[in-house]
């Protein structure tokens, strides 16, 4: 087992614990109202996600040969883009509230596809908008949800 091997454990690891934590601070909320969803079910549905695909992820590379680890991490593009992912949803998270979900999530997704596979502006555009609004809908009109409407309203 060599050292990448053991940080990519250490970081499945984490994201175990990470979705653990988001579930179990999900759950002093309520999950469910007579109405439909509670405050506490969407962030408890992230954290299953993310412990999920931490297990997955945890269960895979122990399977994966030590000489197969860390190839991720030794490709120099592949750290940048996930710090530029992050560093995309910690602005989006700190932008939602002044400028609403809807226009915060059609620049910040439109950016992060950038980033992960660079494609004509005009498939960006098109790609981010279509998602954000079908994302929209569903929570607005579908599970009634009310989302961040921002400074122009929406």
């Amino acid at each position: 087992m060599n050292n990448n091997h053991i940080v990519d454990q250490i970081f499945n690891g984490f994201w175990i614990l990470f979705g653990i934590g988001i579930c179990v601070q999900s759950i002093r909320h309520q999950l469910w109202t007579p109405g439909g969803p509670g405050s506490g079910f969407i962030p408890f549905l992230t954290g299953m996600i993310i412990a999920g695909v931490g297990i997955m992820l945890f269960v895979m590379e122990g399977a994966r040969s030590s000489k197969e680890a860390g190839r991720f991490w030794e490709n120099s593009v592949a750290p940048k883009k996930v710090f530029y992912l992050v560093g995309s949803l910690c602005l989006m998270a700190l932008l939602m509230l002044k400028l609403g979900f809807l226009l915060t999530s059609i620049v910040i997704t439109g950016l992060m596809i950038q980033v992960i596979e660079p494609r004509r502006w005009i498939v960006v555009i098109l790609t981010s908008t279509l998602s954000c609004l079908v994302i929209y809908c569903l929570f607005q009109f579908i599970m009634q949800i009310r989302l961040p409407k921002g400074l122009l309203g929406f």
